[in-house]
């Protein structure tokens, strides 16, 4: 048989007071700690990884309103807490906090509202391929606003934030970037591997070759824009190009080295004469040993 009965009849609970008065101490000096924090870090705050700007300000404001949030919520809401004079007081501060970050989240979204997306007409008139000033190498020339504006309107858009018509038209061609991108840079990085591999040695033969694949990429860093539809088939052409020129390449280094240097390496382990230590050969000796020193080279060649 179970008999129930109230924890304070048998555990007396002393100093409750104190208790309370501990846990909206804690309350108000984190609601100050946030404040301090938010007032510190507001104009350069700390971005979750790959978030743009804009968004992760958003979210970082977000996440300190609810971390406040829900402190605040549980000491109100609590039977006792709620009734204590000093609840009133975390109250009217956490307000303040909150009104400071709704504010801050409010500047944010009126920036995305407002920026200026008419700059993506001269960054999508940029030809496809670059050279990098600091490498001296080629690479894709999708500008670094293009790529930020579309994932600060993918983050955005996943918060329920409203959006410019031109940003909401990009963010519709996110894979169609994307894609262009990902092709360029295979071939790109085809284009490398392609003519790192010719070895030094049969390299002024490739020159031709080289040169006319090198024009191939020409349309792209000329001519081709972000918005030209022609930059499938420049992609395919080049395909095709570097493909036929690293087979051009295999069949070459094969024949360099399975029938130049092979038959070099053979032709230098034959002795063409072995001249005589002790006592001189006549003209006769020595043609009659070089024909025999012939004869025998001839037979192991036909073996091997």
């Amino acid at each position: 048989m179970t008999i129930s009965f109230p924890v304070s009849e048998k555990i007396p609970l002393t100093k409750m007071d104190e208790k309370y008065d501990r846990v909206l101490k804690y309350c108000e000096h984190e609601v100050d700690r946030i404040f301090k924090l938010f007032r510190k870090q507001k104009e350069d705050p700390p971005l979750s990884r790959n978030f743009p700007p804009i968004a992760g300000r958003i979210k970082w404001a977000r996440s300190l309103h609810s971390h406040l949030g829900d402190l605040v919520l549980e000491a109100s809401s609590h039977p006792v807490l709620k009734t204590l004079p000093l609840t009133s007081e975390v109250l009217r501060r956490y307000n303040v906090v909150s009104t400071a970050l709704v504010n801050y989240e409010a500047e944010m979204k009126d920036t995305w509202m407002k920026q200026n997306v008419w700059m993506l007409d001269d960054s999508l008139n940029l030809k496809l391929l670059t050279m990098c000033q600091e490498s001296g190498q080629l690479k894709v020339n999708l500008d670094h606003q293009v790529k930020q504006l579309i994932r600060e309107a993918d983050c955005l858009a996943k918060m329920g934030f409203p959006m410019p018509i031109v940003t909401r038209t990009l963010l519709s061609k996110r894979d169609h970037f994307v894609h262009i991108s990902d092709s360029l840079q295979l071939l790109l990085n085809q284009f490398l591997v392609t003519v790192r591999r010719v070895k030094l040695e049969v390299r002024p033969l490739f020159l031709p070759q080289l040169v006319r694949l090198s024009s191939m990429l020409s349309p792209g860093l000329n001519t081709i824009t972000w918005t030209d539809q022609g930059w499938k088939s420049f992609c395919q052409n080049t395909t095709e190009a570097i493909k036929s020129f690293d087979v051009l390449v295999t069949r070459v280094h094969d024949v360099y080295s399975n029938r130049i240097l092979q038959v070099l390496s053979s032709m230098q382990k034959v002795t063409l004469q072995s001249l005589p230590v002790e006592e001189p050969w006549t003209v006769e000796e020595f043609l009659e040993h070089t024909e025999d020193t012939c004869r025998h080279a001839a037979m192991v060649r036909c073996v091997s």
